[in-house]
């Protein structure tokens, strides 16, 4: 999954350079990854989640990695004085990890399949959770549209995602056969290898009229702070040498998520910035994440 993540991307990037896009192509992409895509795939993961006692470490690291990326990025708002887009796009790509697509795949492949459980209930319980009720909130507060809390909370309720996130409990509660997970799962084999291709075609190498200074600052806080603030809190719990310790180390590590930059492309909210250190951690991460296999 990774390499497929990344041959979407390198794809969109090709075709950027070497094809005039019409305009109208990327939000397009958008349009059906945000409205489509994802959906399918929260209503299908959601509605079968279980939470058992063994995956409260992963489940519980996902948030509370989560919460200290919002703070971090809060802060070097602040302190670096970014606009208010800028701030918002990195409240996505810098608190969302990639916990799904890739974070499954290397999961997987660094610490065997006995390990997907505890890799699932992050990113299940975690990001996408967060993506669904955070996510939706940013791009509502920040992105284009009127202010105040009503159109704020006009928009959210008609943000797809969310919506998918709310109709997964009645969902669950009717037990669908599983020729409908069948069914959700083909549109939602796309939302990767779209999502990306479409980041794709934002992304510029050079990072022209991009704050790159901001994105590596996202990229710091989301692929090293905290996966290391991680590994020290489970140290001192004694966890971090449990399976389940050493899933959530390796999620934590993810890149940014890539729906999380779509989400904030397709708000107005810094779109070449989003595609930006979304492209770049994900091309990182083909040399961290194993790094961080290696000291686990």
């Amino acid at each position: 999954m990774l390499f497929l993540a990344f041959g979407s991307f390198l794809a969109g990037w090709i075709v950027r350079r070497r094809v005039r896009i019409p305009p109208s192509v990327v939000p397009l992409i958008d349009r059906w990854v945000l409205n489509v895509a994802l959906p399918a795939v929260i209503v299908s993961r959601m509605s079968r989640a279980e939470l058992g006692a063994d995956l409260l470490v992963p489940a519980v690291s996902a948030w509370a990695v989560m919460a200290v990326c919002v703070s971090c990025v809060a802060v070097a708002a602040r302190r670096l004085e970014w606009d208010e887009q800028t701030r918002a796009a990195l409240l996505l790509v810098a608190v969302l990890g990639n916990t799904s697509f890739l974070g499954l795949a290397v999961v997987e492949g660094i610490l065997g399949p006995e390990a997907l459980e505890g890799a699932i209930a992050y990113d299940q319980l975690g990001s996408f959770l967060v993506l669904a009720t955070w996510g939706s909130w940013v791009a509502a507060r920040w992105g284009s549209g009127d202010a105040g809390w009503r159109p704020v909370l006009g928009r959210m309720f008609r943000f797809a995602p969310f919506l998918a996130l709310c109709a997964s409990p009645l969902v669950a509660s009717i037990g669908p056969p599983q020729w409908f997970h069948d069914a959700l799962a083909v549109p939602g084999a796309t939302t990767a290898p779209l999502a990306m291709f479409g980041l794709g075609l934002r992304f510029t190498m050079s990072g022209e009229g991009v704050d790159r200074r901001a994105g590596a600052t996202a990229l710091g806080v989301k692929m090293l702070l905290a996966p290391v603030l991680l590994w020290i809190a489970l140290s001192m719990t004694g966890d971090a040498g449990t399976l389940g310790g050493r899933v959530a180390i390796l999620q934590a590590a993810a890149p940014p998520m890539v729906t999380a930059g779509v989400v904030a492309a397709s708000a107005g909210l810094a779109p070449r910035l989003a595609a930006w250190t979304v492209g770049t951690g994900t091309v990182t991460s083909l040399v961290l994440i194993p790094l961080w296999g290696l000291l686990l």
